[in-house]
Order: C-alpha cells, then structure tokens, then sequence
C-alpha cells in the first residue's frame, strides 16, 4: 500500500514555515489487478500525458515528476479562474460604461 498526502497551511511564511494545517487529506492507494501498485501507475500516466519534468537538463524522478506535475495542474487551474474572472470584470466595467455612455444620448425629435 502506499500513500499520498495533501496538506493545506494557511499563513505560512515564504519558506513555508509556520500558519495552520487547515485541511489534511490523504489517499490510501493498493494495487491493480495485476499487482502493480496504483502509485506507480499514477507515476507512468504522468510522464506519458505530461513528459518528464527536467532540472538542468537531468531528468527528476517518477515521484517527483508526479508531484512537480500536480503543483503544474494547479497553477495552471489558477491560472485560467483568474483569467476567466478578470473578463468577467472587464466585461461588466465595459457594460457599465455603455451604459454611462447610452445614459448621455439625448435623442429629440425634430
């Protein structure tokens, strides 16, 4: 069996030290019916949906491409929820100022 950990900390300083555990969740992971364990599946999905991550050139290992990946998947997760939000922003500031804009058009009849 193996198992992987995610732990949330809230107000950690930029080393990561210190603030509270606010979320601790874990997953106990067995084998697949062909007694390979799921980790090392999960290890195998990653580099061949997402490559092997490199530091200098050097290829990191299986656990820490998997753990390198995740980090990948959120950033790019926050990512898209910030994009998505600041257009949603801009589009209602845009709305506003037509709206201003149409609010000044006097329109009379000749």
């Amino acid at each position: 069996m193996d198992k992987i950990t995610i732990t949330i900390t809230r107000g950690c300083d930029a080393e990561g030290n210190g603030g509270t555990v606010v979320d601790n969740a874990s997953a106990i992971l067995g084998s697949m019916p062909d007694a390979t364990p799921i980790v090392d599946v999960l290890v195998a999905a990653f580099a061949d949906a997402y490559g092997v991550y490199e530091v200098d050139s050097v290829p990191v290992n299986g656990y820490r491409n998997l753990s390198y990946r995740v980090r990948q998947y959120m950033t790019e997760i926050v990512g898209a929820y910030a994009s998505k939000t600041a257009a949603a922003t801009a589009q209602t500031q845009a709305q506003a100022a037509v709206t201003q804009a149409l609010g000044s058009v006097v329109i009379l009849e000749s």
